[in-house]
């Protein structure tokens, strides 16, 4: 089994795409480095976790000018982005819109992700019963710059 490193997104468009599980539209696991950059996740539904993105057991993730809209995670958490067990994440320019996560994190969750950086990023209209805009438990530290939640 080949084990991919670095994996880099960059003016993608993930659309209408379904996961019976985990990311609706992209699952990452075990990376040293993620990068997605000017990429649209549209209309994905994942059945549990993460409707637009599942990632885990990653080193470094940053997701740039990237869009997520009415993505849904139908029985679980969030409809948007759902990063796990990992170690730095940054979000900058990225927005989320109309994202859905039944129990939780309706733009985004996080659990166990030790540094979070969330820059000049929007969560509007996200819905869940924890965290409708984002959903953040395990971290070490948190830090949100020009970040808009409404």
């Amino acid at each position: 089994m080949l084990k991919v490193t670095i994996i880099d997104v960059t003016d993608c468009k993930f659309m209408d795409n379904l996961s019976g599980n985990q990311g609706g539209g992209l699952y990452v696991y075990t990376t040293i480095k993620w990068t997605i950059s000017s990429t649209d996740f549209l209309n994905n539904i994942a059945e549990q976790i993460g409707g637009a993105i599942f990632g885990i057991n990653c080193t470094l993730i940053e997701t740039v000018n990237s869009t997520f809209i009415n993505n849904t995670a139908s029985e679980n958490i969030a409809g948007g982005v759902y990063v796990m067990e990992s170690t730095h994440l940054f979000m900058t320019a990225c927005y989320l819109y109309h994202n859905l996560g039944k129990e939780g994190g309706g733009g985004g969750k996080t659990f166990y992700v030790i540094y979070i950086t969330i820059t000049k990023s929007s969560f509007i209209g996200n819905q869940g019963d924890v965290g409708g805009g984002l959903y953040c438990s395990g971290a070490k530290e948190v830090q949100n710059f020009s970040i808009k939640i409404h």
